[in-house]
């Protein structure tokens, strides 16, 4: 919905407006898949369709010619082929241990702790459309990376790189240390200064060129987003309710901290450490049978040794650090250290089958079983009711979208996501604090004067539209606040009324009042 109001409002002035918090700018934002949806709007194709059907379905065929290409070059054989797509397609994490341990079920369990904990599986990816498509450019990166490094070479590297970083930051950062790492290794190889620099320097002048097109923040000082918090997130493996939950052992944590390190303290930061790594991993981790012997016999080729440095780094980040605004947003560094993990996990799988011994026959069986309970799960999807939008409030969105353009104060605004300006295409008074605080929004004024609704002043707010929703947890209690206040004013007039939402216009006072 965000990414929706993004192509509904933001582009059309300039400086782009921010769709949720009228008068401010939206600065320092990775905006460049929605500015391109935007522009195919202009063709008349709805952003709707473009966003949840033209792009998936261009996603799709695009990415497994890239899988299968890449997978060519590493092995020619059939069996590997067909356990790299099974990876790359059906590899999921270990989330459905959540709810087994919990509720002796597999309900709900492909999306236990995101997006907090777990990381972005094949079969949800389309939840981050942004995300997709960067897997698209480091797939094109770990083609060309290995091959000769002419001018064309490194500006169509140039170029993937910024793509990357255009979508996610965090693809720009794994793209940038692939093609880094791979260069560095062949300069210790070769030791040809030279060469290392030509290389090296058109994939970081796009980088830089992104960053400072899509990431600068006006007005803010340069800092670091990242902050060291050590085991900030994997913390939550044992003291979120919704995960592994257990009391003793947070409060154990709590009380070790106090006394210094110990044995007992090394082992819970241990044990939640690999709660998170399992969880998110999955049956990948299948690599790590594999990999001593590898590092030992030193059988990994260039390539291989860069793409395990880089799931070490994606690893470590997310385990050390947490991000500024959002503070669990560094955990998408690992989402491609787990796409890249299934590289590895396709190599051991395949050797697995290729063996006609019968523990290696039944051990690859189990970890496809093991694979498959989430992406099964989420076949309710196709039949469960979902959780959406009521269509009455979709009747309102919709009459809401009709009227002149003007700000919309909605009740609850503080709690809720950036649908009404995304299905309404009006800017929202203020809304949506998770999204502006990601994009560096000076909100604290503005948030203090509404999270007390019995002290707004209607009078005050400079809205054109009011959208008060009726039920709902908390919704209730400001809708009664706000409509008695606005009943006893002139100026506004009810629009609309559902059993849902009520919609009022405030019109200017005359000059005689």
């Amino acid at each position: 919905m965000w990414h929706l109001s993004l192509v509904k409002l933001a582009f059309n002035e300039f400086p782009f407006i921010h769709p949720e918090m009228s008068g401010a700018y939206l600065n320092g934002y990775n905006y460049f898949l929605d500015i391109i949806i935007f522009g195919i709007t202009k063709i008349g194709i709805p952003s709707l369709f473009v966003f949840f059907k033209l792009l998936p379905v261009l996603f799709i065929p695009a990415y497994t010619y890239l899988v299968v290409l890449f997978g060519l070059r590493q092995n020619k054989s059939v069996k590997y082929i067909w356990s790299l797509l099974f990876f790359m397609f059906l590899g999921s994490s270990f989330t459905y241990l959540i709810p087994l341990y919990k509720d002796h079920s597999l309900y709900y369990a492909a999306l236990k702790g995101f997006p907090v904990v777990t990381s972005i599986q094949p079969a949800l990816v389309f939840l981050n459309i942004q995300f997709a498509y960067s897997l698209l450019s480091i797939l094109g990166i770990l083609l060309l990376v290995t091959g000769p490094r002419r001018l064309k070479q490194n500006l169509i590297l140039g170029l993937l790189v910024f793509i990357s970083a255009s979508l996610k930051f965090y693809g720009g950062a794994v793209a940038i240390c692939i093609i880094g790492l791979y260069d560095l290794f062949s300069f210790f190889e070769h030791k040809k200064i030279i060469v290392f620099i030509k290389n090296i320097f058109l994939p970081i002048l796009f980088l830089i060129i992104s960053i400072l097109l899509f990431y600068k923040t006006s007005g803010l000082p340069v800092k670091s987003p990242f902050v060291f918090v050590p085991f900030a997130l994997t913390h939550q493996m044992i003291e979120d309710t919704l995960l592994f939950h257990n009391q003793y052992l947070t409060h154990a944590r709590y009380y070790l901290y106090s006394q210094g390190v110990s044995p007992r303290l090394i082992a819970i930061e241990a044990y939640s450490i690999i709660l998170f790594l399992l969880v998110n991993f999955g049956t990948r981790l299948i690599f790590l049978f594999e990999l001593p012997m590898q590092l030992l016999k030193k059988t990994l080729n260039r390539l291989q040794g860069v793409m395990l440095l880089t799931i070490l780094i994606t690893t470590l980040i997310p385990i050390f650090f947490i991000q500024d605004g959002g503070w669990f947003n560094s955990m998408q560094f690992l989402y491609y250290g787990v796409f890249l993990s299934s590289i590895f996990a396709a190599h051991t799988f395949t050797k697995l089958i290729q063996n006609k011994k019968i523990l290696n026959i039944v051990l690859a069986v189990i970890v496809v079983i093991l694979t498959i309970p989430n992406d099964v799960e989420q076949i309710r999807y196709v039949y469960e009711p979902q959780k959406v939008i009521s269509q009455q409030e979709l009747d309102a969105l919709d009459f809401l979208s009709k009227q002149p353009k003007g700000v919309v104060f909605s009740s609850y605004s503080h709690k809720v996501t950036a649908y009404i300006s995304a299905l309404s295409g009006q800017q929202t008074y203020f809304a949506d604090v998770d999204q502006l605080m990601v994009t560096h929004v000076d909100y604290a004024a503005r948030e203090q004067q509404i999270v007390k609704p019995w002290l707004v002043e209607p009078q005050l707010i400079d809205a054109k539209y009011w959208y008060l929703t009726k039920s709902g947890v908390g919704a209730d209690e400001e809708y009664g606040i706000y409509a008695n206040k606005i009943w006893e004013l002139p100026n506004f007039k009810k629009i609309f009324s559902n059993d849902t939402i009520e919609i009022y216009r405030k019109d200017e006072l005359s000059k005689t009042n």
